[in-house]
């Protein structure tokens, strides 16, 4: 690619002027790999011209002020460099985040450099119009360029374009058509509708229009010869003064238009805009009357047509001597713009008066037109700008006058803009002028009028009064750029600064003094650097700035600019994107346009093909990203495809000059996977090379798979030549040697399989949407036709008659439907009505409906008619239905539907036949005839009538839940016995078996040249417990202000980590008490070594506590006694510091300096400055001052020592100055300790639980040695089942287990041991929860690549521990505790050895309380005592006689927590009790009666309602409440809003929330409740975020509620501020694949989670529309999809998407995303997670709109095992799961159906309550079954709550408001005094 930069064009949209063919420049170029550096992206978001002042145009116009001097200029310059003065220069497309910060750069522009020329044209212009023509044979499409740019920037476009075609042998074979098109902002936007539109023969007008890379408009034209004209409301584009005026009347008059177009050298036909008005007599008065046609001419035979486009049909048309001739009412005038050069130029007849004008603000009126406007017929073509790329509107109006007054007709209009409207303009007339006032933006204006100029206009050719849109000024200023891969050069004519953009990023400035003088220019010149070169693709714009005289500021684009360039990686040689503009694949290859290229324009090359490449374009899907296989769907979603009709395009051929010869890869993208016909690169075959290579790939899902394949190739002579004769491609590369393909490192790899795994356990259970029954098949039976619509994809069950059928795509609400060709095409398929009903039913004669969905073919037209025959067994018809001929057909592709109902045809009836018949009318070849999908044939059910029938429901009162469990079980079990199946045959169908395939490999290792041993899986505990260390009276200030302020920031901080915060300040926290017993000492030390490492100290004058030898202090000396008494081993050096050493120093010691190096990094020393007298108040001096002299002379030693020492010491004068270094400090803590990313994995949190609990068991273990030997000997047997021990709770099987495991820990540290303590963690408790542990901590380990099953039903069989091995594998030993019980009887049966863990003997007693009471704590009893303790026989179990040792007292916190650590467990900071014995024990004593427990709740709630803000507050206090029955307290908690916010962080918290309103006043109230609470919520600049977070939660619990219009504002708000907040570090530049448009867009996964949200709710709402747009957007900014982040968003946007074309039954499309969302979540999930099963269950609900009810049904039952595993039964997830298999049932005529119904809605009743759409969707399922099943009071009692629920929260104008309506009117008439 290198060596060819001319043959890849990579130009952008080029500026405001006519673009020529050769204007199209290559910028393609290849560069070694750089190092990354972060992406760079910016713009002026599309609504930023106001908001920012910025304009972005591509000229101005005639004089501006002298720059010199100009203050207010300068001003607004220096404004203009802040705004776009936001970061480094950087050139990198591959990422999402960005860094924006303009550089002032060097301008290096050399007098010997050369400039590039300006091509903007001057105006007026010297030609009328642009033309276009084009010529192709039969049936080759060609392209007609048209030299205009639709990037048409300030005032935006519109223009009328004229289309004539001539095709045929006679002379009114001929099309012809006006357009209205509308021209964006900037990026390629454009649009277009028709305005009239006429023809003769078969074909209709089809012409339709594109752009290039550069913007140029080209006109997609189809065969024979066609010519275009375009007229546009911006003079470049034409003066437009080639229009007639002719004045005639009642009598024919001459128009001088000859109408056959046919000339020697320029054959085809002609279009004519003609403007008519005149008078004619009325009852009492004339009055005028006009007319606006199209006329269509012939090209010969004299033949004409018109066509009214608004007015009176008042006029007639002839011919004579082939001129156009005219004549109608009186006093007439016509002006006529024909689209060819036909019109004459000197015939006699004035000039028709045009006029053109710009408005810098359309509010004011603006003079459009002025002239003797007295009556006539004027058309005005309008357009505005309201920011950049597509905001644009365009309208025409037809205007009449009469004496002076104005009349308008119905404007036809565009707009780029969703939801807004084009008819924007209201006109009046003043003083002959003609007025126009319209948008507050920049408008252009364009009058057509039959009115004539007067002879002083003749010269000049209409009246052009047009100023510069953006600069106001007359004349432009010129300037030129040009733009390659190593700099940007260029020049303006004044000086001025200038700004370059790359991928819309302000990159570099040029400042106007650095400008060089050269001749009449400005120039500048500015050289790329190597950090910008980066691998990719870049759209490079350039600017100079422009000071108007209001003092804003214009950024107007050099001629030149935009310009793509490009840097290749080494080894691409070449890389083309067949079909689609170039893009920058996930490898850093760029593959290159195709258009620029290819394109062809003339007929000599292949009769006029549109591309030299021959083929044609093939689009595969409306969506890239759903391409399966792939992440560069890009590249897939259009190829060039040899399936054409035209015999002389049916190959393709690519030829590539220029190319360095030798051996090179050839690589070849398709969406087929079968081998191609032919395929030659430079003449050699390479068929079987590609044939070979495409096996070894698994079969694609048709139409949306992605295949790459790489085959050898030599390239010979410089050039290749690459040809197909029947295939198609996507793209293709062509590689040398060395190239190297784009690969993730290890660390890479380890990343993505961390972040895998975390979303695996964080991902939120899929958002499921509840299917509503349909009526039109209530009580009918299933389909019994076979093969309905061709989804077998053949004929297979039809009986074909006669004709050649085909299976295509596409059907009604099916996949497949089937097409007819030119032949009489003739099927039928016969139903035997016995097999399916017994006689005795079908003699009752119910009603059988029958009926066929039948359109036109791709070529229109066609002819259809279907027939119905219902026959006893002897042949006799009973009934008989034909729709005779049908045809030609032409509804614009909408299916039709023949349809009829067979009732009251008596008894016998046994079959039913159904014969179609269709055909083309065109007599093509091929299948373009009638297609026919989703015929039917269905019986209406039978049902029997139920006397227990009676208006109330499914249960009357909450209480009897529980009395349903038992029979919901069972029906479910039942259910899944039934059905298992079923399975099998959903997963033939769908399975993605690429990942089957890997589930069944053998887990493999990731080789790691740093594997850590077992000990190093364990994480640090996820708490801060920090000691506050100081003297007391001096530092009240400063604890105070910590306390109230620092530290509670600080505890913020840490929990937005998961960080448990706490501190120890046991200046406050020791008691008199525990003082006078000599604790001090010890307490604090002890409680230092609980905090380590984190220490700090604030140290002033004073020296603290302390003793001289000469002057001791009896309690001092006690408590260092104590101290060391009771732990001999920790503190026994505290001895050498018992004199001149304060207790605050000895904290000082323990806390760092005994071991600096090992504690002073998480160490902190703070010293407040000394003071003198006089410098603070005397009574503040005296608590600040030193005790004494001596003290006075200890501290200041102290201070200097410790200042010395390599700590981390700091100074300060006040109390909030320390605060702010202690906040600074600790923050930096966490960040080191617990950075961003570090959250412990659910996994992670599990291991540290049994970790913890393992190590309290280790630390006092008094136990009998035989025990370990008895181990040891079994695990060195040859052993093969596990071994269990028994004993007691309390027993002590625990710590015998923590103890021997931390000898083998250590003994074997790289063996993998496995440890599980049930009651150290909530999960611990579960055996499912333990397996699954267990399968984590195995590849944790071994690193396995393997996947961890998410469903609990593919972990273990049942709860009788039959999920245990009976045998074990050589290498596996299993050690075991148990209590006597189910779990023993069940060892016992598998006869598994048992250790007994034996009651306590009196000698063990007694060295306990001797080693544990005197040893540990320096505790003695006496003989009586220790007898005492020894004989009774509760003392036998060694955690009671612990419980008993440990007996404190309980004033104080520290030492109870010392005393009893070995029966809690502290999990991350909060602490449980380890046996649930002792649980029990303190509830007995302390929560007798039902009083006493509600008061414990209510002093736990007041506990918690004066703590901080955090998680622990929220789970505790709301529970809390609700038990103790405060209801005012619980809703004043639960509407705080960021109780709320924590809440609905999680699944459990969301449904704890929603049983609390319930519990209150209802859910109703909830939406007023917080609505209500967020208008006083105060949010200021810096709350933003957090205000933002609250909406978006609030936002998300009112969509599970049903609030859906509050939501969706919430959502729109929030939306706003996030795009506002990225807009300047997450935005991209975004291009799409089967146009040449643009968008720049914020990418950040917050706003394009809002994106998708709003897409809900509007689904929810059935706004289809919206919904599609947000999915749309949504799905377009996920680009560069890299991390299993991007793809699971990416796999929740499809989804939603999915929902909504479910929703317009465009089933085939819904299929494709649902497969390809399927494969993205088990990429990143595994086959078995709940959300994959979820998306299976979607595939089901598909299949069951499509009446393939067993494989719908398959899905669901795959959905139910996987779910139910993951939740249990009552479950909303477990809910919508059988409402759709009730629905599948109740299809089966199954009365289970109602059943499944009943359980369905019980649970969603437990859940939610009555005030819920998902709850009253299944109420209006019920009762529609109920209706059917003739239960009409059980079904009006749903059908009324439905009803209820659907108006309160849809409205009534919803379809499921009105659908429940309707059912209940039809239910009326059933019920008896109703």
């Amino acid at each position: 690619m290198g060596s060819n930069p001319s043959k890849q064009t990579a130009k952008a949209s080029s500026c405001e002027k006519p673009v020529h063919e050769e204007d199209s420049i290559s910028k393609v170029f290849q560069q070694p790999p750089p190092s990354s550096s972060s992406v760079s992206s910016s713009s002026l978001s599309p609504r930023s011209l106001k908001e920012e002042n910025f304009l972005m145009v591509m000229t101005s116009e005639d004089q501006m002020p002298p720059s010199s001097n100009n203050k207010q200029q300068a001003a607004s310059e220096n404004k203009l460099s802040q705004d776009v003065d936001k970061g480094e220069s950087k050139m990198e497309s591959n990422g999402n985040k960005t860094s924006t910060q303009l550089m002032t750069t060097v301008n290096t522009f050399e007098a010997n450099m050369a400039l590039p020329e300006c091509t903007l044209s001057d105006i007026p212009v010297d030609f009328p119009y642009v033309s276009g023509k084009s010529s192709g044979k039969w049936p080759i499409s060609n392209y007609a360029a048209l030299h205009v740019n639709v990037n048409a920037k300030e005032g935006g476009m519109a223009s009328l374009i004229l289309v004539s075609n001539a095709y045929g042998p006679v002379g009114k074979d001929t099309t012809a058509q006006i357009f209205l098109h509308r021209s964006g902002y900037d990026s390629n936007y454009h649009s277009w509708l028709s305005v009239a539109k006429n023809n003769s023969g078969h074909f209709q007008p089809k012409t339709s229009f594109i752009t290039d890379e550069d913007g140029r408009l080209i006109a997609n034209c189809m065969f024979g010869s066609n010519h275009i004209a375009l007229l546009s409301n911006d003079p470049r584009y034409g003066h437009l003064g080639h229009g007639i005026c002719v004045d005639g009347g009642a009598e024919p008059v001459s128009l001088f238009l000859d109408v056959n177009g046919a000339r020697p050298d320029d054959h085809g036909s002609g279009c004519t805009l003609l403007l008519c008005s005149g008078f004619e007599a009325g009852m009492d008065d004339v009055k005028s009357v006009y007319a606006v046609y199209m006329v269509r001419c012939g090209y010969k035979d004299d033949f004409v047509h018109s066509v009214l486009i608004r007015g009176e049909d008042k006029w007639q048309f002839s011919i004579e001597d082939g001129i156009l001739h005219a004549q109608g009412p009186g006093r007439g005038r016509y002006a006529l713009y024909h689209n060819r050069d036909l019109l004459p130029a000197n015939c006699g007849v004035g000039r028709a008066q045009v006029w053109h004008t710009t408005a810098i603000s359309g509010s004011e009126p603006s003079i459009i037109a002025s002239s003797e406007l007295l009556v006539g017929v004027l058309l005005v073509l309008c357009s505005y700008s309201d920011g950049v790329e597509d905001h644009t509107s365009a309208a025409l109006y037809v205007l009449s006058i009469e004496d002076g007054n104005l009349t308008m007709a119905e404007p036809f209009a565009i707009s780029g803009q969703q939801d807004e409207h084009a008819d924007l303009w209201k006109f009046h007339l003043s003083s002959n002028q003609l007025l126009a006032t319209g948008p507050n933006s920049p408008c252009r204006y364009v009058v057509l009028s039959n009115l004539c100029q007067s002879a002083s206009q003749q010269a000049v050719e209409g009246t052009i009064s047009c100023r510069c849109l953006a600069t106001g000024l007359s004349r432009p200023i010129r300037g030129a750029v040009s733009i390659n891969e190593d700099s940007v050069i260029g020049w303006i004519e004044k000086q001025q600064d200038v700004i370059i953009r790359v991928n819309e990023i302000p990159v570099a400035k040029i400042l106007a003094s650095s400008l060089k003088k050269t001749k009449d220019k400005f120039a500048f010149h500015r050289l790329w650097m190597d950090s910008e070169k980066k691998l990719g693709l870049y759209l490079v714009r350039v600017f100079f700035v422009y000071t108007k005289q209001d003092g804003n500021q214009a950024m107007i684009e050099l001629d030149g600019s935009p310009q793509h360039i490009i840097y290749q990686p080494p080894g691409a040689v070449y890389a083309l994107n067949c079909g689609s503009p170039a893009y920058h694949a996930l490898n850093d290859v760029v593959y290159t346009s195709e258009h620029h290229q290819f394109v062809n324009f003339s007929r000599d090359f292949c009769f006029g093909t549109r591309c030299k490449a021959k083929g044609i374009v093939k689009p595969h899907s409306s969506e890239p990203k759903i391409h399966t296989d792939t992440y560069d769907g890009f590249l897939y979603m259009t190829a060039r495809a040899t399936e054409v009709e035209a015999t002389e395009e049916r190959n393709i051929v690519y030829e590539i000059p220029d190319l360095p010869n030798g051996e090179m890869i050839l690589r070849l993208h398709s969406v087929k996977d079968t081998p191609p016909g032919g395929i030659t690169v430079c003449g050699r075959d390479i068929t079987g090379k590609v044939a070979e290579q495409m096996k070894k790939h698994k079969k694609l899902p048709e139409g949306i798979g992605a295949i790459a394949i790489d085959v050898p190739i030599e390239i010979t002579n410089n050039k290749m030549k690459l040809s197909l004769i029947s295939h198609l491609l996507c793209a293709f590369a062509v590689f040398d040697k060395t190239f190297k393909e784009k690969t993730p490192s290890s660390e890479e790899l380890e990343r993505e399989l961390l972040e895998k795994e975390k979303l695996v356990d964080a991902i939120e259970p899929l958002d499921r949407q509840f299917t509503k029954k349909e009526r039109t098949i209530l009580g009918w039976s299933p389909n019994l036709l076979l093969n309905a619509s061709g989804e077998t994809g053949d004929l297979s069950h039809w009986k074909i008659k006669t004709g050649d059928w085909k299976v295509v795509e596409g059907g009604y609400g099916t996949e497949k439907a089937f097409v007819t060709s030119h032949m009489d095409c003739i099927k039928s398929q016969q139903v035997d009505l016995t097999k399916h009903f017994s006689r005795v039913y079908l003699d009752t004669a119910p009603d059988i409906q029958v009926s066929e969905w039948y359109k036109e073919g791709c070529g229109g037209g066609g002819f259809y008619s279907f027939e119905a025959t219902l026959e006893t067994d002897d042949g006799e018809i009973l009934d008989s239905y034909n729709t005779g001929k049908i045809g030609t057909i032409y509804c614009d592709m909408q299916w039709k539907q023949a349809q009829y109902i067979f009732r009251n045809y008596g008894p016998r009836a046994a079959t039913v036949t159904i014969t179609s018949f269709g055909k083309d009318d065109k007599f093509w070849a091929g299948h373009y005839g009638t297609q026919m999908s989703t015929a039917i044939v269905r019986v209406k059910s039978q049902v029997n009538t139920d006397d227990t029938d009676q208006y109330e429901d499914v249960i009357s009162d909450m209480d009897e839940l529980t009395k349903c469990t038992k029979k919901m079980e069972e029906l479910i079990n039942q259910m899944l016995t039934e059905n298992h199946h079923l399975l099998q045959e959903a997963k033939e169908e769908d399975t993605l078996h690429k990942y089957d395939a890997v589930m069944q490999e053998p887990a493999k290792k990731v080789e790691r040249s740093d594997r850590k041993k077992h000990q190093t899986l364990r994480r640090k505990k996820r708490e801060m417990r920090v000691f506050v260390s100081s003297t007391f009276k001096d530092f009240k200030e400063e604890r105070e202000q910590l306390i109230k302020k620092t530290f509670r920031e600080i505890n913020s901080f840490c929990v937005e980590r998961n960080v448990f915060f706490t501190y120890v300040d046991l200046r406050w926290g020791i008691s008199e008490e525990q003082t006078n017993h000599g604790q001090t000492i010890a307490i604090c030390l002890k409680e230092i070594e609980r905090c380590r490492p984190y220490f700090i100290c604030m140290m002033g004058e004073r020296f603290g506590w302390s003793q001289q030898e000469h002057q001791p202090d009896e309690l001092l000396n006690q408590s260092f006694d104590v101290a060391i008494k009771t732990y001999p081993k920790d503190l026994s050096w505290i001895e050498t510091h018992r004199y001149g050493t304060s207790v605050t120093q000895l904290e000082v010691m323990h806390g760092v300096l005994n071991d600096i190096p090992a504690r002073k990094r998480r160490s902190f020393i703070y010293l407040r400055d000394s003071f003198k007298r006089g410098q603070i108040p005397d009574e503040k001096a005296l608590m600040f001052e030193a005790e004494s002299e001596w003290h006075q002379e200890k501290q200041q030693s102290f201070r200097k020592f410790v200042q010395q020492s390599d700590l981390n010491v700091r100074s300060y004068k006040a109390p909030l100055e320390v605060c702010d270094l202690i906040k600074k400090d600790l923050q930096s803590c966490v960040e080191t300790d617990f950075p961003i990313g570090t959250e412990l994995s659910s996994i992670e949190k599990e291991r540290e639980a049994h970790i913890s609990f393992a190590e309290a068991r280790r630390r006092i273990y008094i136990g009998r040695e035989s025990y370990f030997k008895y181990i040891d000997n079994y695990m060195d047997a040859e052993t093969n089942t596990p071994l269990v021990i028994l004993g007691e709770s309390g027993a002590g099987k625990s710590a015998l287990i923590a103890n021997w495991v931390g000898r083998i820990e250590e003994k074997e540290p790289e063996s993998f041991i496995f440890v599980h303590f049930i009651g150290s963690s909530a999960k611990s408790v579960s055996h499912i929860k333990l397996l699954r542990r267990l399968f984590e901590e195995l590849k944790a380990f071994h690193h396995l690549d393997w996947h961890v099953p998410s469903s609990d039903s593919d972990l273990v069989l049942n709860m009788t521990l039959q999920w245990l091995p009976r045998t074990l594998p050589a290498n596996i030993k299993m050690l075991l505790s148990t209590l006597p019980g189910r779990s023993l009887e069940a060892v016992q049966a598998a006869k598994w050895p048992l250790l007994s863990v034996e009651p306590l003997k009196e000698d063990e007693k007694l060295q306990i309380l001797e080693g544990y009471l005197e040893d540990i704590y320096g505790k003695t009893l006496s003989r009586e005592q220790k007898s005492l303790i020894i004989d009774a026989k509760q003392t036998n179990n060694p955690l009671y006689l612990k419980a008993l040792l440990d007996e404190v007292p309980n004033a104080v916190w520290s030492p109870f927590y010392l005393s009893l650590v070995e029966s809690l467990v502290n999990r991350n900071g909060i602490v449980n009790f380890f046996h649930d014995h002792l649980r029990q024990a303190v509830e007995k004593k302390y929560l007798r009666t039902r009083q006493d427990k509600v008061a414990g709740y209510l002093w736990l709630a007041d506990f918690f309602t004066e703590k901080d803000m955090d998680d622990r507050k929220v789970d505790e206090l709301p529970t809390l409440l609700s038990k103790a029955g405060a209801m005012e307290r619980l809703e004043e908690t639960i509407t705080d809003l960021e109780v709320f916010r924590r809440l609905t962080l999680t699944e459990e918290g969301k449904f704890d929330l929603i049983k609390f309103w319930n519990q209150l006043e209802g859910i109703s109230e909830a939406e007023t409740a917080y609505i209500d609470a967020l208008k006083v919520m105060p949010h200021t600049e810096g709350d933003h975020t957090r205000y933002r977070e609250i909406q978006q939660a609030l936002a998300d619990f009112l969509i599970g509620l049903g609030f859906l219009t509050t939501a969706k504002m919430l959502l729109n708000s929030v939306l706003t501020e996030l795009e506002r907040e990225y807009k300047d570090t997450h935005i991209e530049v975004l291009y799409w694949p089967t146009d040449h448009t643009r968008q720049l867009r914020c990418t950040h996964p917050l706003v394009i989670q809002l994106l998708i949200r709003l897409g809900k709710v509007c689904y929810k709402q059935n706004d289809l529309t919206e919904a599609t747009r947000y999915y749309r957007d949504a799905t377009r900014r996920i680009n560069r999809i890299q991390s299993p982040s991007q793809k699971l968003q990416l796999t929740e946007a499809l989804l939603g998407w999915a929902d909504v074309l479910i929703a317009q039954d465009n089933m085939p499309a819904a299929k494709k995303y649902l497969i390809r969302c399927r494969e993205i979540a088990t990429e990143v999930l595994g086959v078995r997670h709940h959300y994959v099963a979820a998306i299976s269950n979607i595939l089901g609900k598909l299949a069951y709109q499509q009446g393939h009810i067993d494989k719908a049904l398959g899905h669901f039952i795959s959905d139910m095992m996987l779910t139910r595993g993951e939740v249990g039964l009552f479950h909303p997830r477990i809910a919508h799961i059988l409402n759709e298999i009730a629905l599948v049932y109740d299809d089966k005529n199954d009365l289970k159906a109602g059943e499944l119904f009943e359980v369905a809605l019980i649970i969603l009743l437990d859940t939610y309550g009555n005030n819920n759409i998902e709850v009253a969707v299944v109420r209006y399922n019920l009762g529609i079954f109920y209706f059917a099943s003739q239960l009409f009071l059980r079904a009006k009692y749903q059908l009324d709550q439905a009803s209820i629920v659907f108006t309160e929260f849809l409205g009534t104008d919803h379809p499921h408001t009105q659908e429940a309506d309707r059912a209940l009117k039809d239910l009326l008439s059933f019920i008896p005094n109703e």
